[in-house]
């Protein structure tokens, strides 16, 4: 079963992780807030008629100087004057409401139990206030007032989530990015490699110089894509450094280009065998899928094929059919393996990183070996709905 970004996210969430206000938003609010405030004076509206006041201003002042140094302690005791405000036998400062209103919003998104917790004390403190006749607001007043406070600290905890949950997806991204870079270095670079290595093994071996020539050949053009691909990687690396996007795969599987390109190998190597998908002639045999799953695919592919080329003995034929039964794709393949290879690529790097990205993906790889026989099934869904039985 399929987990979903957001299951994943709940299930490891990091609760200390992503303050959502430092730096310079709190000291851009901060600044905000006293202009705000200087403002309200300047116009005459609730300017300060006692030292008293003038001392609980400054204190509001410092209060939001705090906030822009270390916001949690500056959100707590603005939200302190904020309470206190209401009560003092003085003119204080209306902008202390819509401060107080935004960082309740701030403190849910930092710590929702503390939100909770100011905003209970808050509702005990005006219960108690009311009750002895500080307070000429009703019940009602009360209830309203903590369930706007319970409120405000609710959306700035959704806020919260929302960042983290994105702030998960990107990460998720990136990583499937590396993957991509990295199956494409393994797929490309070192099968062209092991593959222009077995040529020149061939080359030493020959001495026809028609198949000497054709195996230098075969080595310099597996040279050359292997350098091709670095390049093209290198390149994918430092415009990383710039937010690009790798564009070594693009969705859709071109089947067709796919199995040719995997035959054509096979035969340089000297094998021979059967490589073939049902329907891969027709024009439309493209297997549609995301770009995780296509990038999956046809790097088991080429890994399988470059398998064969490793372990598999060249005297015997192959066989590896590729087909798609409803939403799952079948790989099924069987050869010989060499003498001196009794693992076969069961133990190899490869086919076991391949194993591991399949069966995260709900497929299933199941691996056989005998003396003389050696074959792999492999049933990988195209989509998340696809169910893959463990048979395959």
């Amino acid at each position: 079963m399929t987990v979903t970004p957001l299951q994943q996210l709940l299930r490891s969430r990091d609760t200390s992780s992503l303050p959502p206000m430092c730096g310079v938003w709190s000291i851009g609010f901060a600044a905000l807030s006293i202009l705000l405030c200087i403002a309200e004076i300047a116009v005459g509206y609730n300017v300060p008629d006692s030292l008293p006041a003038w001392v609980f201003f400054g204190m509001i002042i410092l209060a939001i100087v705090l906030l822009a140094v270390v916001p949690l302690y500056g959100t707590l005791c603005i939200i302190i004057c904020w309470q206190i405000g209401y009560y003092v036998p003085f003119h204080t400062l209306s902008m202390l409401i819509v401060i107080g209103l935004v960082l309740m919003v701030f403190l849910g998104t930092v710590s929702l139990p503390i939100a909770m917790a100011i905003s209970l004390i808050s509702a005990i403190y005006e219960v108690i206030a009311v009750c002895t006749g500080i307070s000429k607001a009703s019940i009602n007043d009360v209830l309203l007032f903590a369930l706007t406070m319970i409120a405000l600290s609710a959306i700035g905890f959704g806020i919260r989530r929302y960042q983290e949950y994105h702030a998960f997806l990107a990460q998720r991204e990136q990583q499937r990015h590396r993957d991509r870079v990295i199956a494409d270095l393994h797929d490309s670079v070192c099968n062209d490699l092991n593959f222009a290595l077995i040529q020149l093994e061939t080359y030493e071996a020959a001495t026809d110089p028609n198949i000497r020539q054709d195996q230098l050949r075969h080595t310099h053009d597996g040279i050359m894509r292997a350098l091709a691909k670095t390049r093209a990687v290198l390149d994918t690396l430092q415009d990383d450094a710039r937010d690009s996007v790798y564009t070594g795969m693009t969705g859709d599987i071109p089947l067709v280009a796919l199995i040719h390109e995997q035959r054509r190998r096979l035969q340089q190597a000297g094998f021979s065998g059967i490589l073939l998908a049902p329907g891969s002639e027709d024009a439309d045999a493209d297997i549609a899928t995301d770009v995780d799953r296509a990038s999956v695919i046809a790097g088991f592919i080429r890994e399988t094929v470059n398998n064969i080329i490793n372990h598999a003995d060249s005297a015997h034929e192959y066989i590896m059919i590729i087909g798609v039964r409803g939403d799952t794709l079948h790989v099924e393949v069987s050869d010989t393996p060499l003498p001196d290879s009794p693992q076969h690529g069961t133990s190899g790097t490869g086919l076991n990183f391949y194993r591991n990205r399949i069966e995260s993906l709900g497929g299933t790889v199941t691996i056989q070996q005998e003396s003389q026989l050696w074959s792999m099934r492999a049933a990988i869904p195209l989509s998340d709905i696809a169910v893959v039985s463990p048979q395959g």
